[in-house]
């Protein structure tokens, strides 16, 4: 799944989708860790979003080798999925993307 949201005029830190695709929220705020664990684990981005006043995202983002890029873990009807962002601090547009995570195959055993 990818969508693209854009910055609301009206909340600099609140981003709103702007395609109709099936995506588990409509808005998400991108916003600096303000408690100390989240910077403890290496997040330098926090990406939050509400759905029917209950918090559906919540993660600490971590920065990726490409500028710009991060990546944080969220659930999705309680299945663990990893979540990619591309953002720029003042950037009007922020692109999402998210993957379910697959349980690797058990290795194979091999008769000798």
């Amino acid at each position: 799944m990818k969508a693209t949201f854009k910055r609301n005029p009206a909340r600099p830190d609140v981003y709103d989708i702007q395609e109709t695709v099936k995506f588990p929220f409509t808005f998400c705020r991108v916003s600096r860790p303000r408690a100390d664990w989240l910077t403890r684990q290496g997040a330098t981005w926090v990406l939050e979003s509400w759905v029917h006043n209950q918090k559906a995202v919540f993660t600490g983002l971590r920065p990726l080798s490409i500028p710009g890029h991060y990546k944080g873990d969220i659930l999705i009807n309680d299945v663990k999925h990893r979540l990619r962002i591309e953002h720029e601090p003042g950037d009007p547009i922020v692109c999402i993307t998210i993957q379910r995570l697959r349980k690797p195959r058990k290795p194979v055993k091999m008769a000798y």
